[in-house]
Parts: C-alpha cells; sequence; structure tokens
C-alpha cells in the first residue's frame, strides 16, 4: 500500500528530468547553431550571398546599391572592396575600400561599438538626381531614433570630388569620433583638404541628458559648403560661405551665436535659439548683408541696410512642423 507514492515521484522525478535536459539542450544549441550560421558566413559562399543581399536591401525603387568584394575576418570584421550608388543617371557615389572592425559581444549589451569604421575614398562623381516624388507634408524631416546605443572609437574617410561638383578636383579627410547613449551625446568629428593648413569643417557636440546641458561647436569652410551645396542641388540659390555656430547653455534654452563670411567680407550674424520642453522649438534671428546674396549690379537698388531674417519652426514628435520666415 505504501509503494504507490514512491513509483508516483519516481514517475515525476523522471519527467521532469527529462524537460531539464531538454531546456538545457535547447539553451546549449543556440550558441552552436550562431556560431554555426556566423562560421557559413565567414565562407567565401557566405561572403557572396550577404553581398548580394546587403546590396538589395539598401536598394530603393529611384536608387540602386552594388557591393562587391565583400570579405568578413573573425569575430566578424568586416571590409569592403567596393560599394556603387546609382539613380536613373547611373553611378553618381563610389566607396572604395570600406572596413569595419567592431564587436558583436558589445550587442548583448545594447551596444553598437567599432574601433575603427573607415573608407579609403568615397568617390564623389556628381550631385544624385532629386526624387521624382517629392515627400508630402507628412514625411517631413525627423529625427533618427537609436535602437542602440553607438561607439565608433576612429572615423576615417577619404573624400574625392569631382570638379562637375566643386568646380576644381577636391581631396579631403573626415575624421573623428562618435558616441551616442541615452544619457550622453559625444561627437568630434573634422574634415581636411589635402594641403590645407586648418580644418575646413568640424562639428563638437556633447549633451550631457541628465544635466541638460548641450555644447556645440560647428564650423564650415567655404570649401567644404560648396560641395554640401552642390550635393543638396541648391548651388543657384545659397551661396558657398564660411558658417560658424557656437554656444552651450541647458537644452531648455540654448543660445548660439551665428557668423558667416565670404573672404574676409561679413556676410551675416546673429543667433540661433533652441528651447526644448514638450517639442522642440527652433528659431533664428539673422542679419544678412545684401551684397553677400544679390548681383553686386543690383546692390545700388537696395538701401544697404542688412536684411534682417527671422525663421522658426518646432519639431514635434520627431516632425519638423509649424515652419515660419520672414524678411525685414
Amino acid at each position: 500500500p505504501q509503494s504507490r507514492p514512491s513509483v508516483l515521484n519516481g514517475s515525476m522525478m523522471t519527467r521532469l528530468a527529462k524537460r531539464l535536459l531538454l531546456a538545457a539542450s535547447i539553451v546549449l544549441a543556440l550558441p552552436l547553431l550562431a556560431l554555426g550560421a556566423v562560421g557559413l558566413l565567414l565562407t567565401p559562399a557566405g561572403e557572396h550571398w550577404l553581398g548580394e543581399h546587403l546590396g538589395g536591401w539598401l536598394s530603393s525603387p529611384e536608387r540602386s546599391v552594388a557591393v562587391s568584394g565583400l570579405h568578413l575576418r573573425w569575430p566578424l570584421d568586416v571590409r569592403v572592396e567596393r560599394i556603387e550608388v546609382a539613380d536613373q543617371g547611373g553611378p553618381w557615389l563610389v566607396l572604395h575600400g570600406l572596413a569595419l572592425d567592431w564587436s558583436p559581444q558589445q550587442l548583448l549589451s545594447g551596444t553598437f561599438s567599432a574601433s575603427l569604421a573607415g573608407v579609403e575614398r568615397a568617390e564623389i562623381r556628381r550631385a544624385p538626381q532629386p526624387s521624382s516624388s517629392p515627400p508630402s507634408s507628412s514625411e517631413q524631416f525627423t529625427l533618427p531614433s537609436l535602437p542602440l546605443s553607438l561607439n565608433v572609437t576612429r572615423l576615417a574617410v577619404g573624400i574625392s570630388a569631382s570638379p562637375e561638383v566643386t568646380g576644381t578636383p577636391l581631396e579631403m579627410t573626415a575624421s573623428g569620433h562618435a558616441g551616442v547613449g541615452p544619457s550622453r551625446l559625444d561627437v568630434d568629428l573634422e574634415m581636411r583638404r589635402q594641403g590645407a593648413d586648418g580644418s575646413d569643417a568640424h562639428a563638437r557636440l556633447d549633451y550631457d541628458r541628465t544635466a541638460e546641458l548641450l555644447k556645440v561647436d560647428l564650423g564650415l569652410a567655404s570649401p567644404a559648403a560648396r560641395l554640401l551645396i552642390q550635393l543638396a542641388g541648391v548651388a543657384d540659390q545659397v551661396p558657398a560661405l564660411d558658417l560658424r555656430l557656437s554656444g552651450q547653455g541647458p537644452i531648455t534654452d540654448w543660445r548660439g551665436s551665428v557668423n558667416g563670411k565670404d573672404d574676409d567680407r561679413a556676410c551675416l550674424e546673429g543667433t540661433l535659439r533652441l528651447a526644448h520642453a514638450r517639442d522642440i522649438t527652433i528659431a533664428t534671428d539673422l542679419a544678412v548683408a545684401p551684397d553677400c546674396l544679390v548681383d553686386p549690379a543690383m546692390v545700388h537698388l537696395l538701401s544697404g541696410a542688412p536684411i534682417a531674417l527671422h525663421a522658426e519652426g518646432i519639431i514635434e514628435k520627431g516632425s519638423l512642423t509649424h515652419t515660419e520666415a520672414r524678411l525685414d
């Protein structure tokens, strides 16, 4: 009469042991499957498959991306010989010698961490063609949202722009580092022409989210400005000036100074204000010298006094809305 509970207890223990063994097998199998998948990607066939699909993932109806010469090194460091970006007019951007040295294990802590992200030469052949389907008002500028923290220790890019883009051949290098996390933004980038004594462009951003303190120092010399203006397709509307924006303060009421000049001639100066409450409000007040914006032969038709420009907008739910601009 006392043997039946013992038999039941033994049966329950057996079932429990089987379930524990199955769970342990699954836990052990997952890393092995992951290692197997990584091992397949490290083979020539896996690299070819990944390169073909990567180009397809990056392409769109108006843009084609071709990836060739993709190679992986343990633990998944990436080398790509060439990436070609084309639109309806053909290739306009070719990237040569891409390198990415990163730490896959850091993804477990929610961080994409790379010791090197570089491009040996980014060849800009011309400005891209404008989209045939312009965005609607509901598809305006949107702030990016990163699913992971980002840490790039060394960024190095060589830039080669054709005369069609800048008027004369332009060779530049871009270097720096970047860190983006839930409580801190730390970016330090610099662009320099070959043979130039100083920087042609720099961007230094430091945002402490805990203290809500933002430091900004942005500079753009006219050669770099001309390159960006050409790529944006507004070369006939915007002059290429030496520009500087700098300031620091609380993000709730941040103010910075804006200055622009053409050689030694002052063209614009003013302030940029940033207020962050529920939404973000951006406003700028600039005094613009008329001879920097119009044909010199037309300057005598103006009073000669600086033109006052006021513009503002609201970033609401990640999109720039309620924009307003006026000239006085």
